[in-house]
């Protein structure tokens, strides 16, 4: 629970947000042209343009941790005013996250099978 707390924490502080550049560079590796010029400026907070109301249900599910629901309405009212604590997390659940890597290498496996099949049945 408590690096699931430290790092719930570590997305509260405002550096992680705009001074130290953490996420503009996580945005921009994956969507170049996702942030507007003064989205840029390492002074902007960019808590101050998400809907946070959508983010942490989002990060809720994606992680498998489910906050108190008063823990939940402080971090969409107020999140740069709230740190965590275990009290906060109700519950967590393992969450693997799904690569559809059996589902594609059984694919390319039937594919293979099925070119060899027809070679077979063309040349016979």
């Amino acid at each position: 629970v408590k690096v699931v707390v430290d790092y719930f924490n570590e997305l509260l502080r405002a550096p992680y947000w705009s001074e130290s550049g953490h996420i503009e560079t996580g945005i921009l590796d994956q969507f170049p042209d996702a942030l507007e010029t003064h989205e840029l400026n390492p002074t902007i907070d960019l808590r101050n343009f998400m809907l946070m109301g959508i983010f942490w249900p989002r990060l809720q599910e994606l992680t498998g941790v489910q906050l108190a629901p008063e823990t939940q309405s402080e971090l969409v009212t107020c999140p740069d005013r709230i740190e965590l604590t275990k009290l906060d997390v109700m519950s967590m659940k393992v969450r693997v996250k799904h690569l559809d890597l059996v589902n594609t290498a059984e694919a390319e496996l039937l594919s293979i099978m099925t070119k060899e099949s027809i070679k077979r049945n063309n040349i016979e």
